[in-house]
């Protein structure tokens, strides 16, 4: 897909000196530069995943101009802060409050009965120096830093992310809500998310991705998340970058302990281009893993997601709705497997992406994929793609609704499901006019 290429490539910005730089930064510990020196080495030594693997060989991931991009940037401008008051519901609706832009953190808060309880929300920079001995038990164990090119990148040129930190049976009841801004030209964001919830703990995180103005960045967020027995966690990923970003991102969450529940919700609207991989493995036996997705597509944006359900243990649970809607020359593909480990009995997992094609010439792929090494479970999946039907647009207007007003309707039905499970109102209202600007620019109201 070489003609997603939004410069020429100009002399690399991701180099040793970038490391040194950004690790100074933070005043890190030497233990910190050394891990990110190990993660830069790699990055040059690996190549990028062959166009042979399944995960990468329907878009071209090499030929993206990555090195044109700045990680170590000045401060932010003012008016950043600015940006994020816009994004920021007033009011108290939310336990813990993280902002940053490209590293910088404008904003932290907690409220007092959430950190009387032990709960840490905090940047990882800070937290590399403050707690390191914790950060350290759990930072890759999710995620190796050199697992792949991408990887290795994203964890040699570190430039923020946070550290969140449940402690047995806390409960965190409103959001946390965490906040990164793209604020320069060519900037690039590479945050590193560490998610930690102990026995019993509950929380619900929203993490956010927006870019002042609309020109050329890069974001490459790498997410751990790490459950123990009886929590749950409800993780959701908003992704609205200008129309020429590039968004890679790669989350793992071990679901360790007995009758764990883990919801992941991506969102994604923004970016020219968009690839992602989301693995959810479930190794404690009863535990649960539920996957959704909504991505509405226009102009010429691509999204490439992939998705693993890997069920490790007995009695495990996993349910994957993804749903997409696309239009003008948008492209969406979809690779999505279930895997059912060798003794992984009385498994259960489900998986369904359905694709609306509206008006010009929009393509979506849907590759699902089930490999069962065990017995005694059960397993479906199911893709569908086509246009908006012609027999329910008539029967609206036959009830004197307009044809713009019909597709409307329609389309609202088809989000509506993943719209209602979205985990909080306001966020839910924000997606809904996302849904609904896509929808009002011209072609929206064309044949589909």
């Amino acid at each position: 897909m070489s003609d997603v290429a939004l410069t020429q490539r100009p002399l690399s910005r991701l180099t040793e000196e970038a490391v040194r730089r950004l690790s100074a930064r933070w005043g890190e510990p030497g233990w910190a530069l050394h891990a990110r020196l190990d993660a830069f080495h790699a990055y040059q030594q690996t190549p990028f995943p062959p166009p042979s693997h399944e995960w990468w060989r329907r878009t071209d991931v090499a030929s993206l101009p990555y090195e044109a991009f700045q990680p170590d940037g000045d401060a932010p401008r003012r008016r950043t802060l600015g940006t994020a008051r816009t994004l920021l519901r007033p009011g108290k609706e939310y336990d813990a409050l993280l902002v940053q832009a490209e590293g910088h953190t404008l904003r932290h808060l907690l409220s007092p009965a959430v950190e009387r309880a032990g709960v840490v929300v905090m940047p990882l920079e800070e937290a590399l120096r403050q707690r390191p001995s914790l950060v350290q038990t759990y930072l890759g164990k999710a995620i190796a830093p050199t697992e792949n090119r991408f990887t290795a990148m994203a964890s040699a040129f570190r430039n923020g992310g946070v550290f969140i930190y449940l402690p047995r049976n806390a409960q965190v009841e409103r959001p946390i809500h965490l906040l990164h801004i793209l604020a320069r030209p060519q900037g690039a964001l590479f945050p590193h998310t560490l998610i930690v919830a102990e026995e019993g703990a509950s929380a619900t995180i929203v993490e956010d991705y927006w870019q002042e103005g609309e020109g050329p960045a890069l974001a490459l967020p790498v997410v751990e998340l790490l459950l123990d027995s009886a929590s749950q966690v409800r993780y959701t990923g908003v992704q609205c970058l200008g129309p020429q970003a590039l968004f890679l991102s790669f989350q793992r969450s071990r679901i360790l302990g007995r009758d764990a529940s883990l919801l992941t919700y991506q969102i994604h609207f923004g970016s020219r281009f968009v690839k992602t991989v989301l693995e959810n493995h479930l190794e404690g036996q009863g535990s649960r893993s539920d996957l959704l997705g909504v991505l509405f597509g226009d102009g010429e944006q691509v999204f490439d997601q992939v998705t693993l359900q890997d069920h490790h243990s007995p009695s495990t649970t996993s349910d994957l709705l993804y749903k997409s809607a696309l239009k003008d020359t948008a492209r969406a593909v979809y690779y999505g497997t279930v895997k059912v480990r060798r003794g992984a009995v009385k498994t259960d997992a489900f998986q369904t992406n359905k694709n609306l094609l509206l008006g010009g010439r929009p393509k979506a792929d849907s590759i699902p994929v089930l490999e069962i090494e065990a017995d005694d479970l059960r397993c479906s999946h199911a893709a569908s793609v086509g246009p908006v039907d012609e027999e329910h647009l008539f029967y609206l207007q036959s009830r004197g609704i307009p044809l713009p007003e019909a597709r409307r309707i329609l389309v609202e039905g088809f989000f509506d499901p993943l719209a209602q499970r979205i985990p909080t109102p306001w966020l839910r209202e924000r997606i809904w006019a996302f849904i609904h600007r896509k929808m009002q620019t011209p072609d929206a109201s064309k044949g589909g």
